[in-house]
């Protein structure tokens, strides 16, 4: 009887299909089992990062739970378990006879198990100094990770799955620490900046080339900034569409920007730089710079009064002073910035509400309200931010919750739909630091790194599967009582 019991209940009854409702109505009874589970499945959306549904008991039976535990494409390939996840699957109610339910199952990300890069390196060196220096990236095949180890040496290792990771390989010695440097990849060229955060030292720039093996060629360094009597701190390098890298550092004169009128690797100041965008940033202020389309490039930096301010280059002049933040004060130590095209993501939190992380986007040259990303967590110690290829954004903190260090991570859809909060690694003794994530998941791909006691960790996700451009054909959803279950098939389209 119990497997009687089992083809009763994958009887579809009937299917209505009507633009984005979705009417199905799903029996379940036997001579043994008096209990129905008789239930419509009404008002089915499909959004980018979540389904949507109502479910309507019209049985006799509580339904306690319901699953998502198939979704089929036009192909007919099965894309759950294949790069697609749902949170909160399955879902936990309690739909009593006569009763409906809103039920919304979030899209999550696929995340591997965190591995060790280097089980020894030094916490007082900042390994990987600053986020809005980006220390890894996914190329090729490869996964990179920049950091300074023990000895002080500014250093590369790459792994081809995130699990085996390769010898180190200099790049510079000696280093000092990770605030020093920064690192941007972009078609096939590393760029790299350096100051030591000296007096009297310059700020430098090198570019290698990837080989077919991983292995990185490298040029000859060569000075940017020639060097003062005072130093230049918070040194970031990135590049713009036009494949020419820039470098934004706070210099002796303030916010200092330089760029490069070529992208070979031999560095030639472009007409009219360097330049001061702001002579009066906040002391010890952290910078950034996100790349646009057409040339252009914005750059961040904090302003005094716990202001966070930027500037837009337009390809041919650096436009007026802009308020990211909306004159809200921001917490000076945590900042980092992305872009995807022309849009502009910067996250970062409040000075006086530093248990909320905010997320501000400059859409069409302005920036709307900021949008809280997480909140009513121990303030965060440090920000990462990754561009989807789609126009997404991926954001990650570290935060003290639960009795738990945790390393965060919540997923904004380019639609602006936020996917349910997901942790990457967790530890009840051991504080998570050092946070650095790539611009933008190339590939799919999201590396990213991370200090954890003495070891230097890597973890890596990819990104969200995208229903409404995944092609949906059908999902079929487990529903539970105490006593029995069902199959339900949806038809999305056909």
């Amino acid at each position: 009887m119990r497997g009687l019991s089992r083809v009763v209940s994958e009887v579809l009854l009937a299917a209505i299909v009507l633009s984005s409702t979705v009417t199905v109505y799903h029996v379940l009874s036997s001579n043994l089992n008096p209990n129905i589970i008789a239930l419509a499945v009404e008002n089915f959306n499909v959004l980018d990062g979540s389904i949507c549904l109502t479910v309507q008991n019209y049985g006799s039976a509580v339904v306690e739970k319901v699953s998502v535990v198939e979704v089929l494409a036009d192909d007919g390939a099965n894309l759950l378990g294949n790069r697609l996840s749902f949170a909160g699957n399955p879902a936990t109610v309690s739909i009593k006879p006569g009763q409906a339910k809103v039920l919304k199952f979030t899209v999550s990300r696929p995340i591997f198990f965190p591995n060790v890069v280097d089980p020894n390196v030094d916490v007082n060196l900042h390994p990987l100094g600053t986020s809005v220096q980006r220390k890894t990236f996914y190329a090729n095949g490869f996964f990179y990770v920049f950091y300074v180890d023990s000895a002080g040496r500014l250093v590369y290792r790459l792994s081809g799955d995130g699990i085996v990771w390769s010898q180190a390989y200099t790049v510079k010695a000696p280093a000092f620490s990770g605030d020093t440097f920064s690192v941007f990849y972009q078609n096939g060229k590393v760029h790299v900046a350096y100051s030591s955060g000296q007096k009297r030292d310059p700020v430098e720039y090198v570019m290698g080339v990837l080989g077919e093996n991983g292995i990185i060629s490298w040029g000859s360094w060569q000075t940017v900034l020639a060097g003062t009597n005072k130093e230049y701190s918070s040194v970031v390098v990135s590049v713009d569409s036009d494949d020419r890298p820039w470098i934004a550092c706070l210099g002796p004169s303030g916010v200092t920007v330089a760029k490069s009128s070529r992208g070979d690797g031999v560095w030639s100041m472009s007409e009219g730089f360097p330049k001061t965008v702001n002579a009066n940033p906040s002391p010890n202020t952290q910078v950034t710079l996100a790349k646009l389309s057409g040339g252009k490039m914005y750059v961040a930096w904090y302003a005094p009064n716990s202001k966070l301010a930027g500037r837009l280059w337009n390809g041919m002049e650096f436009e007026g002073e802009e308020d990211i933040a909306h004159s809200v004060p921001v917490a000076k130590v945590t900042l980092s910035a992305t872009s995807y095209v022309d849009r502009v993501y910067v996250a970062y939190t409040q000075y006086s509400r530093e248990n909320i992380v905010y997320c501000a986007v400059r859409e069409k040259g302005k920036w709307l309200q900021p949008e809280k990303v997480v909140e009513n967590i121990s303030p965060p110690t440090y920000l990462a931010t990754t561009a989807a290829e789609d126009g997404g954004l991926h954001v990650f903190w570290t935060t003290f919750s639960s009795g738990r260090f945790q390393l965060g991570s919540r997923f904004r859809t380019a639609s602006g739909e936020w996917c349910e909060t997901e942790f990457l690694a967790e530890d009840q003794s051991t504080e998570i630091m050092f946070v650095s994530s790539s611009y933008s998941d190339l590939g799919g791909e999201v590396p990213v790194a991370y200090v954890q006691g003495n070891s230097l960790m890597f973890q890596h996700l990819m990104k969200p599967v995208n229903l409404r451009e995944a092609r949906l054909c059908e999902i079929t959803l487990k529903v539970e009582s105490s006593s029995s279950s069902s199959l339900v098939k949806v038809k999305v389209r056909g």
